[in-house]
């Protein structure tokens, strides 16, 4: 939590070198490979030799970057400070509620926080897969959001970057008077909640896929798995017995169609839970020890205006933005799509985000710097492979969109495998930029997130994924349900924290008029296969921040300075002089 992280943090740094160091990590991350130390900065001292040592404040006040371009220059950013200067020397946000990420310069510092396995009977051991409550409930784990475990430390030289390790600790606060409040969502009174991660899968269309999806299922097995489902509640609205039957719809509900997919009828437990994997890793925050917030949920429905914090201020100007906007979808016409296999049993549903967003930017781009050709889509598919290896996520276990970005960055991604056979390419693509629409984690919201999907293109987003996501049709989903969320930092303008574990793209925007209601919704793209919604799409309310969609939203930059896109430009400005 934000109200954790504030205060003054000692950093100590390695050499960098232009080679990537894993700093303690597996490829992919794994929770059951991390290092088993405590003592992190002498583990450095042993391994790099002398440590640079410098102290920086961590603030919770906001400043404007108005050199940025529109609409970011609007945009709040929270301040990195010198102990000797009260002027910003960069800035820091929290990644969700896992780790800390700092700006200084052209310097780039991300680590996990230090957690810990409490060994007990009912956890002994370390595993890869953990599960969870809708309100980001856990056993097994403590976290100390005092401290980062071995992190990555990054330095841009020119137009590469150089690379080396970090320990950082929060050595003492500047703010101890917190008031910190939790509470839930209003929930449609019986609706089913998911005790669980989510993701989703189908496996039509699925031939480009990595992960054999083929699974021969016995009576047994098929009773093993409907006793599960009954007990996390999995399944239509209780009360019928549609759920089995063959593909078709089960009725409206509000203002959207249900569908039962046969697809989903004979899913083994442990692939139902992994299929729901989405962007978490070990949701271990720190107030998850603390008996008050426990008793707060148990004993509160507390409604919200939008965001957890109340007293949220949120821009309601939409006179300069059009009604409806897209950047391409089945509703309003698409010319082409990629992706259009599900994730599988396996959660990369922030990779197959992410990637979709940069491949649609630089596609946009490219048709603005060369409007007089037409530029497909498919010319900017990128590969999934090298990141669900990738030592700043959990592969097939989840993972955040942030450190996509981050990973694309620095380290870049290569053309989809059909791309590379056809082309024989052996530069990669990079972003020169990313974060979270609004500046930082909590800060987030629907004006923001409009503006730059109307400048730049579509936008990913985490948001909370109930069961009922399982069974759109088609129309505007506005289900909303109880998952956890809460306000640390009150009084301040942040949103607050709340819980998510799903990731999908945002194309565009509209209206429509429903029962004489008009209701304003997203333009959503989700990773479960073309036979899911409409063609994989949905639509989800707007302007409520229904199930956390205006919480946390990331935008990924295109950079044409280098790699396969400079190889594009150059290419192209040659052939039009002959």
């Amino acid at each position: 939590m934000g109200k954790d992280v504030i205060g003054v943090w000692k950093i100590y740094e390695t050499e960098v070198s232009s080679g990537f160091h894993n700093c303690g990590s597996s490829f992919p991350n794994k929770n059951s490979e991390n290092l088993k130390i405590d003592n992190f900065k002498s583990y450095l001292d042993e391994i790099y030799g002398d440590l640079k040592e410098f102290t920086v404040e961590l603030s919770d006040e906001n400043y404007l970057q108005r050199s940025l371009l529109y609409p970011r220059n609007n945009w709040n950013y929270l301040s990195v400070k010198s102990i000797k200067s009260s002027q910003p020397i960069g800035n820091w946000t929290l990644v969700y509620d896992e780790g800390l990420m700092i700006n200084i310069d052209n310097n780039n510092y991300f680590g996990y926080f230090k957690y810990s396995n409490i060994k007990n009977n009912e956890c002994k051991q370390i595993t890869q897969s953990i599960s969870e409550d809708e309100f980001g409930n856990i056993k097994c784990y403590v976290t100390d959001p005092s401290r980062i475990q071995i992190g990555w430390y990054s330095k841009k030289v020119k137009d590469n970057y150089k690379f080396g390790c970090f320990y950082a600790q929060k050595i003492y606060n500047l703010r101890d008077n917190y008031v910190q409040g939790s509470g839930n969502s209003n929930a449609n009174k019986g609706s089913s909640t998911i005790n669980g991660t989510t993701s989703k899968s189908d496996n039509i269309n699925n031939k480009n896929y990595i992960i054999d999806l083929t699974y021969k299922t016995s009576s047994t097995k098929s009773n093993t798995t409907n006793n599960y489902r009954n007990s996390i509640g999995f399944g239509v609205t209780s009360g019928t017995d549609d759920y089995g039957k063959d593909d078709h719809e089960i009725g409206r509900v509000g203002s959207w169609n249900r569908k039962n997919y046969i697809e989903y009828n004979d899913l083994t437990p442990f692939r139902f839970l992994q299929l729901r994997k989405g962007v978490h890793y070990y949701p271990i925050n720190s107030y998850m020890n603390d008996k008050d917030h426990f008793n707060l949920i148990d004993r509160q429905n507390m409604s919200h205006d939008i965001y957890p914090c109340n007293d949220k201020v949120v821009e309601r100007n939409y006179s300069k933005l059009p009604k409806n906007w897209t950047w391409g979808d089945p509703f309003n016409g698409m010319d082409e799509d990629i992706h259009l296999f599900s994730q599988g049993d396996c959660g990369s549903c922030y990779v197959f985000s992410s990637l979709y967003v940069i491949s649609k930017r630089f596609q946009i781009l490219f048709n603005k710097l060369y409007p007089n050709k037409k530029w497909s889509l498919k010319q900017f598919e990128l590969s999934i492979d090298e990141l669900l290896k990738s030592a700043y996520c959990q592969g097939c276990f989840g993972g955040f969109l942030m450190l996509v970005g981050k990973h694309v960055k620095e380290l870049g991604v290569d053309s989809s495998k059909e791309q590379n056979e056809k082309y024989n390419i052996d530069k990669k693509w990079y972003i020169k930029d990313y974060g979270y629409v609004g500046g930082f984690y909590e800060s987030t919201n629907e004006i923001n997130m409009m503006n730059e999907i109307i400048t730049n293109g579509p936008i990913a987003v985490a948001i909370y994924a109930p069961n009922d996501l399982f069974y759109y049709h088609n129309g505007v989903f506005d289900v909303n349900y109880k998952h956890g969320m809460v306000c640390d930092l009150p009084n301040d303008n942040f949103n607050g924290w709340e819980y998510t574990n799903h990731a999908i793209v945002i194309v565009g925007w509209g209206e429509e008029v429903i029962d004489d209601k008009k209701i304003k919704y997203w333009i959503c793209k989700n990773t479960w296969g073309i036979n899911w919604g409409v063609e994989g799409y949905f639509k989800m309310k707007r302007g409520v921040n229904l199930l956390g969609i205006e919480s946390q939203a990331v935008y990924f930059d295109p950079c044409i300075s280098k790699g396969v896109p400079l190889s594009l430009i150059q290419s192209y400005n040659k052939s039009s002089y002959l």
